[in-house]
């Protein structure tokens, strides 16, 4: 599996992948009626002139157009402003008829997951959040057990906080966090505690996330 980035003459980037296989099972994916509906709802939502995806019987490779992925087939929703705009904003856990915005793209693996960060306006501020869309439905497990060590790392009074989802839209498979500003990854934090023997390097008890 590759991915190109190719420059628009907008200026934004446009993502193309690719995959080899090693027998016909990629014509066997365009000749899929529901490959052919997921294409045909990119290309409508796009106002691209021609489909969104081409296949080299002689190479074996699949090109698809992103937002086009027949492994993520949310992606097409999730990618989409008129289809994002959906998501009603009390799924969220906001008050008012707020919806998600147009995405950024922080995170594309082709053929396996992709995320993405969206702007929600909210009394006047932007509120950020990053959805995850998988390959399966994953994020309806993991929506429960991350909320679940939320509540138990409060409940213990941890010195710091984890983004907990707040919503799993099935439809599209994608499961949206609320965005931490100055947020530390997992695995800087591990790095750390490893070089100080387990303590904070950073501060003597101080909050953090």
């Amino acid at each position: 599996v590759v991915l190109w980035e190719l420059a628009t003459e907008s200026g934004q980037l446009s993502f193309i992948s690719g995959k080899l296989f090693a027998d016909d099972e990629g014509a066997r994916i365009v000749e899929r009626k529901s490959f052919i509906r997921l294409a045909q709802t990119v290309q409508d939502a796009n106002g691209l002139q021609g489909q969104p995806y081409d296949y080299d019987p002689q190479l074996k490779l699949l090109l698809q157009l992103f937002p086009l992925d027949i492994a993520l087939p949310g992606l097409a929703a999730a990618t989409s402003i008129a289809e994002s705009r959906r998501v009603d904003a009390a799924t969220l856990g906001l008050a008012g008829p707020r919806s998600l915005g147009e995405p950024t793209i922080l995170n594309y693996r082709p053929w396996s997951r992709c995320v993405l960060r969206y702007g929600c306006e909210r009394k006047g501020k932007t509120l950020h959040y990053i959805a995850k869309i998988h390959r399966d439905q994953r994020g309806r497990q993991l929506f429960a057990q991350q909320r679940t060590l939320r509540a138990e790392l409060r409940r213990l009074g941890a010195p710091w906080e984890i983004a907990a989802p707040v919503a799993y839209i099935a439809d599209s498979r994608m499961l949206v966090f609320r965005a931490f500003d100055g947020a530390t990854e997992l695995r800087t934090l591990l790095a750390e505690a490893a070089a100080s023997g387990g303590r904070d390097p950073r501060s003597a008890g101080a909050p953090g996330r």
